[in-house]
């Protein structure tokens, strides 16, 4: 009976977008109101950039960047914000790594300026320079 339930339930988002991180796959056991997929809007285009903590003062928010797009497709970015957190680098094993070697990392986002940035896949590599 369940099996057959499962067959019929359907999730629906609370905004529209392209689903862009399954957070959790098919047979996982989930808590209530546990993400199990992030959407993308492709209407606010944003890239997620890790640097290092002791680089922020580098990156504050409106601080132009240059980016580099699959296909050599030079674009400009923004510094828009500095989340409030900064995430320690986990070692292949899933170990937290907590050496001089290895600073903790801080995930700013970046938004467009200039020229509309191309469409590309979730998890592509797009390579990100400060102007100087």
């Amino acid at each position: 009976e369940l099996e057959q339930e499962q067959r019929t339930l359907t999730l629906q988002a609370d905004s529209h977008g392209t689903v862009g991180l399954l957070q959790a796959q098919v047979g996982d056991l989930v808590d209530a109101r546990h993400r199990i997929v992030s959407l993308m809007d492709e209407d606010q285009p944003y890239l997620l950039v890790k640097i290092p903590s002791g680089r922020l003062a580098d990156y504050a928010p409106g601080t132009p960047l240059q980016l580099l797009f699959p296909g050599n497709l030079e674009r400009q970015g923004r510094v828009e914000t500095i989340p409030p957190q900064a995430e320690t680098p986990r070692l292949p094993n899933g170990t937290d790594e907590r050496s001089a070697s290895a600073p903790a990392q801080v995930a700013i986002v970046v938004t467009p300026c200039g020229a509309e940035w191309p469409k590309i896949p979730f998890g592509a590599t797009v390579e990100v320079c400060r102007d100087r």
